[in-house]
């Protein structure tokens, strides 16, 4: 998968629009005991049709802090980590976050991370990096 995208869902229960996504973006959602078993279970699925594939499309995330905001903001630097143009792969440009309204702190500490604009989407809100 070319990960251009990556989208953030923080809703526990956000299995089924993850999947709906996967094809196009890397899906990042929260731990669940559902979550986490159909997360396994589309990993394995990936594995046995491409075996070198490292990784499925989906990754699981640890909910740290009082609201759905500390979560993503938590949540940066290990996204930054894992699609940030590491290893010669394509860094992505585009992170989408569902189920989020836009705050001050919102519009601020994604800029730390090399994006350039943060906005409301029709699903919570959009923040696009500079092309490379």
């Amino acid at each position: 998968m070319n990960v251009t995208c990556v989208v953030v869902l923080l809703d526990a229960n956000s299995w089924e629009r993850a999947i709906e996504l996967s094809d196009t973006c890397h899906v990042w959602i929260p731990f669940s005991d559902r979550n986490n078993e159909l997360a396994r279970q589309l990993w394995q699925a990936q594995k046995t049709a491409t075996p070198n594939h490292a990784e499925g499309s989906v990754t699981l995330f640890n909910r740290y802090g009082d609201s759905k905001e500390d979560w993503l903001l938590h949540m940066l630097n290990p996204i930054e980590d894992h699609h940030g143009g590491f290893a010669g792969t394509e860094s992505y440009r585009v992170l989408r976050v569902e189920n989020l309204t836009l705050s001050d702190r919102l519009l601020e500490e994604p800029r730390s991370h090399g994006f350039v604009s943060v906005s409301e989407s029709g699903t919570g809100i959009e923040a696009l990096k500079n092309a490379a």
